[in-house]
């Protein structure tokens, strides 16, 4: 499985993703991995809000995922991720996954939180 950032913006991150091709392949992405995928998506969107490189770290504090359609290996998925709202200390993020023939696979929206990156004292 090879993860990518397809685009960055100001507010918006996409991950892409090939699913392995080989022969103990099953026939669908697990779903485990496409929420891995969308996860990391709004992640990557929620750090783009306080850093242009998206370096900063966010934790989800929640997250909930829908399938929709199966998402067959061989074929490339990618998640674009948005913020919906949010305040001082906490974002909400919405997400889709759709495969390259624009199926839409699966939605998924969370809350994230900043990372403190110094120690407590």
């Amino acid at each position: 499985m090879c993860l990518k950032s397809a685009t960055k913006t100001a507010s918006r991150a996409a991950i892409s993703m090939s699913p392995p091709d080989t022969p103990t392949a099953t026939v669908c992405c697990m779903g485990g991995i496409a929420t891995a995928v969308l996860d990391n998506a709004m992640g990557a969107t929620a750090s783009l809000t306080v850093d242009p490189r998206g370096r900063s770290p966010f934790l989800t504090i929640s997250m909930s995922t829908q399938f929709l359609a199966p998402a067959h290996v061989g074929k490339r998925v990618t998640a674009a991720a948005r913020v919906t709202g949010g305040g001082r200390s906490l974002l909400f993020i919405a997400a889709e996954m759709h495969d390259e023939d624009g199926r839409l696979i699966a939605t998924a929206s969370g809350v994230f939180k900043r990372a403190r990156t110094e120690p407590e004292t």
